[in-house]
């Protein structure tokens, strides 16, 4: 497949992140992969809880980072947030048993390049710090051209930033 060009967004704080959370959460399906990279402190982890507050989880979202995995249950499919840190690899986390889950729940793993190379056709979103405020957030989103094309379309326009991918 064609990797597409990468797009970035900025998100000027916090609430602008739930949006963008929300806007991905609503066209996501069981099986669908999102891998999240950026330095610590970015909002990775909040990015999940956002997700899964969407999903109606009542469940503490909270980083995997000692546990690795947790599953979390939203209305009508499961999450499996992974902290892929720790991680030396594709191998390892295989090797942690987990693939029951990725078909059947939407799966999210912080440290993703870690891993990448396990999921065919992940949704990656880095998240840096922006240059326009302590909370603001430049989210690149890459993907390789195929099921993420309408999802991430539908996304932009949701959040007016156009719809052409």
């Amino acid at each position: 497949m064609a990797v597409l060009p990468p797009v970035t967004l900025t998100r000027s704080d916090f609430l602008d992140m739930d949006r963008l959370a929300e806007a991905l959460a609503v066209r996501l399906e069981p099986g669908d992969v999102i891998l999240l990279d950026g330095p610590v402190g970015m909002g990775k982890t909040y990015f999940v809880k956002a997700v899964a507050r969407v999903l109606g989880s009542e469940d503490e979202v909270t980083s995997p980072t000692y546990a690795l995995a947790q599953v979390y249950k939203g209305r009508e499919v499961d999450i499996l947030h992974v902290d892929a840190y720790r991680l030396s690899g594709v191998g390892e986390y295989l090797d942690m048993g987990m693939e029951a889950y990725f078909d059947e729940a939407m799966v999210f793993v912080e440290w993703g390049e870690t891993v990448r190379g396990a999921h065919d056709d992940p949704l990656t979103l880095r998240i840096a710090q922006a240059p326009s405020g302590p909370e603001a957030r430049s989210v690149t989103l890459e993907w390789e051209a195929g099921p993420w094309d309408n999802k991430v379309a539908a996304l932009l326009a949701d959040l007016g930033q156009g719809g052409a991918v």
